[in-house]
């Protein structure tokens, strides 16, 4: 009995150690390898950008200029005898205004008034309106100092500088959505972790590069804060206010130089008789104030000019600005794009092989 369950128990254990051997020569299944999803990113960068500058913007001053029949008539009287000139244009402004009437006006003209005058301050209104009515007789056209008014970017330059709207706030831009794994995996887990470190990367070149032109932007703004304009024109204009009062000056001298002194009855040969002269002086005074009125009225108008100009520069300034953010989102993304792409098809590498 004892060497039947004997048999029983060895033949027990060579089945249980058959079994054993059967299952390990078994091939097992192994877990597939995790594929490199770096590699899919090593060549990930934004682009470079080359900055845009400002579009340039053209301030041409503006100017007083006087009209060739002064000049002319100023320099007859250099020569120190009446010419036929200087005749014709006692006989022009006869058909103006009268020499009584030409006499009062030169009387009235002071140096309290040409100061007052070159100040930019009010004369007296009486006056004001007697020189004011001959300025405006067509028959005087011809003696009157021309005014060009400065521009900006070719545009005269007139009035008030009106604000331009500038876009301070960028709009917001918005990351696409990109692809997320169904299930949750260690393969799937690689593929978003490799897709995260190559998206950092354009991430910080991004940060960079919207620094590198807002950094410009602000060197731009400064430099246009700080550009002196105005002043550089005023001191032209002050300079050129002083130059026409020692031309006028000078005008009044060689007229009573060549005048005939009132207490004679017959004028001497080549002098020119007190009535005439009285009418050439008011030619010069009305020159003169005219031309002085037109220097001040520059004066406020390139104040504008410059405002204008300074506008203009910081819009320049701005759009360049918008200009090179719009580039560097663009790259974004389309590099983002791409990134999106490349995680989408490693989640699908994963899925196929059963890991997502």
């Amino acid at each position: 009995m004892k060497t039947k369950n004997s048999l029983q128990f060895v033949s027990l254990s060579l089945s249980l150690l058959l079994a054993t051997g059967l299952y390990n020569c078994t091939p097992q299944k192994s877990e597939p390898e995790i594929p490199k999803f770096d590699e899919e990113y090593k060549n990930v960068k934004l682009p470079e950008i080359t900055i845009v500058k400002p579009a340039e913007v053209v301030l041409v001053p503006g100017k007083v200029e006087e009209p060739k029949a002064v000049t002319s008539l100023s320099a007859e009287l250099t020569a120190g005898t009446v010419t036929p000139a200087i005749t014709a244009a006692a006989t022009d402004m006869e058909k103006i205004v009268s020499a009584d009437k030409a006499a009062e006006i030169n009387a009235a003209f002071t140096d309290d008034v040409i100061n007052k005058l070159a100040k930019g301050e009010p004369i007296p209104a009486s006056l004001k309106a007697s020189i004011d009515a001959i300025a405006a007789n067509p028959a005087f056209a011809a003696y009157l100092p021309s005014l060009t008014l400065p521009t900006v970017n070719g545009k005269p330059v007139t009035g008030i500088v009106k604000e331009l709207p500038f876009k301070n706030n960028q709009p917001l831009f918005t990351v696409p959505d990109y692809a997320i794994a169904a299930i949750n995996s260690p393969c799937t887990d690689s593929a978003q972790a490799a897709f995260n470190r190559a998206k950092a990367v354009i991430d910080n070149a991004r940060i960079q590069q919207r620094a590198n032109v807002t950094n410009s932007y602000n060197q731009n703004v400064a430099s246009i804060n700080n550009t002196e304009c105005f002043s550089t024109f005023q001191t032209t204009i002050v300079s050129s206010i002083a130059t026409s009062l020692n031309v006028f000056n000078t005008r009044l001298v060689l007229i009573n130089s060549i005048t005939t002194p009132t207490s004679r009855i017959k004028s001497p040969a080549n002098t020119l008789a007190n009535p005439e002269a009285q009418l050439v002086k008011t030619l010069f005074i009305v020159n003169f104030t005219t031309q002085i009125n037109s220097f001040n009225m520059l004066s406020v108008v390139s104040s504008t000019a410059c405002d204008t100009e300074k506008t203009e520069k910081l819009r320049a300034a701005e759009i360049a600005r918008d200009t090179n953010f719009v580039t560097i989102e663009n790259n974004y993304k389309t590099a983002l794009a791409n990134l999106q792409a490349t995680l989408t098809k490693s989640f699908q590498t994963c899925h196929d092989q059963g890991q997502g």
